[in-house]
């Protein structure tokens, strides 16, 4: 009989979510997850965290959410402003904003305008 891939998804603080990974550690089961942090404080190095979380194990992370930081980028937006009106650099510009990032900034902006423009090629190229 097919068995389908498990999809879990965990929200809330750090403590919560760490707490939840590793009871589904404990199952020993192949399970997906997306991972959604609502918790207080910035956490710099989430995405790290997480993944040294399930290192080793069946868990496989799809994708995180960090919610503080999309609120931050969102609420830096004008009245008038909606997120269709934004380029991707603008909104990686945003984002370099939402977290303090100053060191290394123009080269990160730099590099992540040849990413979009190596996206953009692609894509003009598979049409």
């Amino acid at each position: 009989m097919p068995t389908f891939q498990t999809l879990s998804k965990i929200s809330g603080d750090i403590e919560k979510i760490t707490s939840n990974i590793l009871k589904l550690k404990d199952t020993d089961t192949n399970t997906w997850l997306e991972i959604e942090y609502t918790g207080a404080k910035h956490i710099p190095d989430l995405k790290e965290y997480l993944e040294g979380l399930v290192e080793w194990s069946k868990l496989e992370i799809l994708r995180i959410r960090n919610k503080v930081v999309s609120d931050k980028i969102l609420s830096k937006m004008a009245e008038d402003e909606i997120l269709e009106d934004l380029s991707p650099i603008d909104v990686f510009v945003r984002y370099l904003d939402a977290v303090n990032i100053t060191e290394d900034r123009e080269e990160l902006i730099t590099l992540y305008k040849e990413i979009v423009n190596h996206i953009n090629e692609e894509d003009i190229n598979a049409q």
